[in-house]
């Protein structure tokens, strides 16, 4: 008999028969249909969400003011010497680096470590190009490993530890409606922690190959403007001089971003079911 998920919902109206259930969808997932009613505040709090974290037009200067903060700090510690001989050892591991830097990061993420610190550390490392490559490897593995430990062989314990997030609660009740559309948002915006998003989605109805492919394609932009930026300012400290190919990448990048974040937002603003203006948080 197939096991009812112990994430919290709201009680069902009506449940999908076996034939009306998707093929490649986990049979061992009940969650119910969400009738509008439930679905709209969750909408709603997901499209405050994304208005809250859409880039404005004054984050691009103060991420510029940082950068030039941390290259001020950099020069006065004088660091130089110590990132090129960084630089040095990455390159003499040659391919053992990028496959030992992978291997790492998955235990680590894994294990619930946050990535952000090492996906920092292979633009370091590695470079640019290497570096993407390496991260986007590494995180896609870690995703997809943590999601199948979680739907095929820890459901019970990632259930009560994801049952009692409040956010990732509404997440899974919003995940019902626009399955894709939240999974890229998810990765995109970095809404909770990775080892959360990872496990949680696996005791949720979406797809493992839809969660798969926007979990890739959704970690993409924020990799390219971590990696790309940190190679940026340790090209800047060595060399003494400002990458500026590199630096419009991250510019670019970040723009890409901001336009998709909009795109979403009014994508799930406009399949929000229309509720009375009382409850809407964004009335009050």
């Amino acid at each position: 008999m197939p096991r009812e998920s112990k994430l919290p919902n709201h009680p069902p109206e009506h449940r999908e028969s076996e034939a009306d259930r998707p093929d490649d969808a986990d049979p061992t997932v009940t969650d119910p249909t969400l009738e509008g009613t439930h679905a709209a505040p969750i909408l709603d709090e997901a499209v405050l969400e994304v208005e809250r974290r859409v880039v404005k037009w004054w984050h691009p200067v103060l991420a510029l003011l940082a950068l030039l903060a941390i290259y001020w700090i950099a020069q006065a510690l004088d660091v130089r010497t110590l990132l090129q001989a960084m630089r040095i050892w990455a390159e003499e591991l040659g391919a053992q680096g990028p496959v030992l830097f992978v291997a790492v990061y998955v235990l680590l993420t894994m294990l619930g470590i946050p990535g952000s610190w090492l996906t920092l550390a292979a633009g370091a490392l590695f470079g640019s190009l290497v570096g993407v490559l390496a991260v986007i490897v590494a995180s896609t593995t870690s995703c997809a490993l943590s999601f199948l430990v979680a739907r095929h062989w820890m459901r019970e314990r990632v259930e009560k530890w994801v049952g009692q997030n409040k956010r990732f609660q509404k997440l899974n009740r919003l995940t019902e409606r626009h399955g894709s559309a939240v999974v890229l948002v998810v990765r995109l915006l970095n809404l909770l922690p990775f080892a959360v998003v990872n496990y949680g989605f696996g005791v949720t109805r979406v797809r493992f190959r839809t969660y798969l492919l926007w979990s890739f394609l959704g970690k993409i932009p924020g990799t390219v403007i971590m990696v790309v930026g940190i190679d940026a300012i340790i090209d800047a400290i060595v060399l003494r001089q400002v990458p500026w190919g590199l630096v419009i990448i991250v510019i670019v990048m970040a723009s890409l971003l901001a336009l998709t974040l909009r795109t979403l937002h009014h994508r799930i603003q406009a399949s929000a079911p229309p509720e009375d203006s009382s409850n809407n948080p964004r009335t009050r």
